[in-house]
């Protein structure tokens, strides 16, 4: 069937109805334009750009980055309150170890900045539930409540974007959220506890520099044809224009 033109052909679904009813074949897919059987209609608008299966069109690349910014910063505002008394004392902590650092560097000798970032890596472990737990759990009520609700995130909501499945428009399942939200941000957050548990800052920021590589390869793995990151592939779903 794939050699044959695009055009109108006799339905190949089971019929609902005694009257006889043609499909559109685009040249690769049957699609969801269906006429009844008598004078041939012209051929569906194309709509500009790439499409999914069912027609609609893929969101653009420049909404996507921008639906990621507005989330961003609203999931920042909202840690930053969320947070804020343990944000304050690890600013109070960190100025202690300053001060003790421009002491040495005042008194002439040479400043131990293993020490001292050693010691920076030990105010954060201290306060690791208010700077990594919290936000984490914040961001997994964000982005599963509202990509469960409505399909789409507040920015991609702002954008006019969606996210349904890869197989056609239909609400997103619970299985593709959580594997959706594991590729786009819980790799990096696993590898940053790695960093956590092990104490050690070395691997610390190893560990802090490859989930910011994966993440940038994640993002701009929609530079593909099909326009889609990989969180996209790994949960099969696309996320497609809604304007």
């Amino acid at each position: 069937m794939s050699q044959i033109a695009p055009g109108w052909y006799p339905d190949p679904a089971p019929p609902t109805s005694p009257q006889q009813t043609l499909r559109w074949w685009d040249g690769t897919t049957w699609t969801d334009h269906v006429q009844p059987v008598g004078p041939l209609p012209s051929a569906p608008a194309p709509r500009p750009g790439p499409t999914t299966a069912d027609g609609r069109p893929l969101a653009g690349r420049g909404w996507r980055f921008l639906a990621w910014i507005v989330d961003g910063i609203a999931l920042t505002i909202g840690t930053t309150l969320l947070t804020l008394p343990v944000q304050i004392d690890v600013n109070r902590a960190m100025a202690v170890q300053q001060r003790e650092i421009d002491q040495q560097i005042e008194a002439g000798g040479t400043p131990d900045l293993d020490a001292f970032f050693q010691g920076m890596f030990d105010v954060y472990a201290d306060h690791v539930v208010g700077l990594f737990v919290i936000p984490a759990l914040l961001g997994l009520a964000y982005y599963v409540g509202f990509l469960r609700w409505r399909g789409a995130t507040p920015g991609k909501l702002a954008t006019g974007l969606q996210v349904q499945p890869v197989a056609g428009a239909g609400r997103l399942s619970w299985g593709s959220i959580l594997v959706r939200l594991f590729v786009y941000q819980g790799v990096s957050y696993v590898a940053l506890a790695v960093g956590w548990v092990t104490g050690s800052l070395a691997t610390f920021v190893v560990a802090s520099l490859l989930a910011g590589i994966f993440g940038l390869v994640n993002l701009l793995w929609i530079f593909g044809p099909r326009r889609r990151a990989l969180h996209d592939l790994a949960a099969r779903t696309v996320v497609v224009s809604t304007r």
